[in-house]
Parts: structure tokens; sequence; C-alpha cells
């Protein structure tokens, strides 16, 4: 026969504040933004320099765009970048400064430093191991 245990009940009340107190501000706006993405046209704009942010945000994020500054002259890790963000869904890495401002500034610096990331990030997404 069955070992009957008596526990004495414990009535637990916890308030919407006292749980909203205890999670980042970040980890909010990704809650907020999940909730209200029923027609699929939120996204989050999660900056490259802190890539440990970033799998935090992956975990929570489930499927959103990425817009994703910090790439280039802010020296974000452009392959972190998009290993992490393309395992959520899309990223879209911006890299103004460091293309607008490559060399002297002139159109044929500027247009090499485009195909230079362009080339950059067809090696890290189109490499077999990554797919």
């Amino acid at each position: 026969m069955a070992d009957t245990f008596l526990t004495e009940e414990i009535n637990y009340k916890v308030s919407v504040d006292s749980i909203l107190n205890n999670i980042t501000s970040s980890t909010k706006v990704i809650l907020i933004a999940n909730a209200l993405n029923a027609s699929d046209n939120i996204g989050l704009v999660v900056g490259a320099t802190q890539t440990e942010v970033m799998e935090d945000i992956r975990e929570l994020s489930t499927g959103l765009p990425w817009l994703i500054p910090g790439v280039g002259t802010q020296q974000g890790d452009l392959e972190m970048a998009l290993t992490i963000s393309h395992q959520n869904g899309m990223g879209i890495i911006n890299i103004s400064r460091g293309i607008l401002y490559a060399g002297n500034g002139c159109m044929k610096d500027i247009i090499q430093s485009a195909k230079n990331y362009t080339e950059r990030i067809q090696d890290i997404i189109w490499n077999p191991v990554n797919c």
C-alpha cells in the first residue's frame, strides 16, 4: 500500500508588477513585440556589438526579423551577427558608415567597400557548414 503524504497548502500570490520588475527592459520589449506580431509586421533592432545579448534575444524572439546595426565602424562581429540572426529567422545587416566612409570617401572606395562586405556576407551565409 502506498504511503500518503500530507502537505500544507501554500497560497502564492504573484503580481504582474513583481514579474515585470524582475526582468530586463530588452526582455519586456521582446515579449511585447512577440505579442503584437499577429500580422508578421514587427521586427527588432539588435546591435551586433554584444553577441551575448544577441544569443539571449534569439531565445525569446521566436522568428521576428532583426535589423542589425553595429557591423563595420562599430566593429560588431559580422559572422556572429549573421550566424545568430539566421538561426532565428532573418537578419538584415546594416553597415552604412563602414561603407559610406570607406577609404578617402571617393565613389570608388565606397563601391569597393560595399563589394567587400557583400562578398564577406555571401561567404558566411553560403558556407555549407552554416547551412
